[in-house]
């Protein structure tokens, strides 16, 4: 009977006996489970980050006072389950309001970065911004390109310009690249153009 049995039981006591080197990998395995996060196609839900945290505890648990042989495959699911959890928590302490809907209207902030589009056109990016929308949905910063032109403004000034904006945009294609998930991560909730002057704003 051990006969039949030994190959099912032989992986665990080949990680038993590498234990004391399994440490080194297990940033590896927070990783692993960073990429769990953002191989899924959508936001993982509430029903993934409780199977997350049920994994976290159970194989806490079981590094803790379970079998030896179960203690290494425990550290790796825990280790997994963690770097989930952490890229979860992350996302949601760095997310801020995406436009819901296409907005033309006023838009006021501090210039944070000044760069050029892939057009060559003057862009800046704004924070503390207000618009005419409730402050719950507006948000924390946005990018604008300023009109063919335009005298260069100054890092830290507070300006008013009119903007046509609209949310990030995803991928045009499956696999293509995410621009409104990178947007998320910095959060930046809106991009647009400007054809009118920008005006300093006096505070």
């Amino acid at each position: 009977m051990a006969g039949k049995t030994g190959w099912l039981i032989w992986p665990f006591e080949a990680l038993l006996q590498l234990r004391g080197m399994l440490f080194p990998w297990v940033p590896v395995f927070l990783g692993l489970g960073i990429g769990v996060w953002f191989a899924l196609p959508t936001e993982p839900g509430r029903l993934a980050y409780s199977l997350a945290a049920l994994g976290l505890c159970l194989g806490g648990c079981a590094a803790r006072w379970g079998p030896e042989l179960a203690r290494p495959v425990a550290v790796v699911l825990a280790a997994l389950s963690l770097g989930f959890l952490a890229f979860g928590a992350r996302a949601h302490w760095v997310g801020a309001p995406m436009l819901e809907r296409p907005y033309y209207g006023p838009v006021r902030g501090r210039i944070v970065q000044i760069d050029r589009s892939g057009s060559d056109a003057l862009r800046i990016t704004l924070d503390r911004v207000v618009m005419d929308l409730p402050p719950a949905l507006t948000p924390a910063r946005v990018r604008v390109s300023l009109m063919s032109g335009a005298d260069p403004p100054d890092p830290g000034q507070v300006v008013q310009i009119t903007a046509r904006l609209a949310a990030p945009e995803g991928p045009t294609e499956p696999g293509g690249f995410d621009f409104r998930r990178m947007a998320f991560f910095d959060g930046l909730g809106a991009v647009g153009y400007s054809r009118t002057p920008l005006v300093l704003w006096q505070e």
